[in-house]
């Protein structure tokens, strides 16, 4: 059976259909996919790509980059007490909902998404936004809705929460 592929030749044209047989395996499983590191030409940050020339083909393979620390946040009060969260993203979301939120907070203190945090990239530093939370936020003792942010801020997020902000 011949199955329809495409072959990536250069930036300029990127979708020449070619025809291959198909190679079809019984014990194929769809977790296969995930251990694979062969890419074609899905540019995602995560990865780092370099082109491998096989024969008639060029393919383009990925071997994942560890992500940046660009600072994290330390629960210090709470009942995630101890807990470190690594920032690894210019825009982290706070709060208890599990679908949106990168920082989960199950406390009835918190709302489903209480804060977040981005980075400017081009200022090197942390702005804190509020996000119309019902409890409230404070940061050094002061209540806030927006704060550029500095290392070991403390940020009390509801009346139980008490969260440390430190910058790399």
């Amino acid at each position: 059976m011949l199955r329809r592929k495409r072959k990536y030749n250069n930036d300029e044209d990127l979708t020449e259909d070619y025809y291959e047989e198909e190679d079809y395996d019984e014990n194929f499983d769809d977790d296969d996919f995930d251990n694979d590191k062969t890419r074609v030409k899905d540019y995602d940050d995560s990865f780092a790509y370099g082109e491998v020339d096989d024969g008639d083909r060029t393919v383009i393979t990925g071997a994942r980059k560890k992500q940046e620390i660009l600072g994290f946040i330390v629960v210090k009060k709470g009942k995630r007490k101890g807990d470190k969260f690594d920032l690894t993203s210019d825009d982290v979301i706070i709060g208890r909902s599990s679908r949106c939120c990168d920082i989960l907070i199950d406390d009835e203190d918190v709302s489903k998404i209480h804060c977040r945090i981005r980075m400017d990239t081009d200022k090197n530093e942390f702005n804190f936004f509020d996000c119309g939370s019902t409890n409230g936020t404070m940061i050094n003792g002061e209540s806030v809705h927006h704060k550029v942010l500095k290392s070991h801020d403390i940020i009390n997020i509801g009346e139980s929460v008490e969260l440390i902000f430190i910058q790399v």
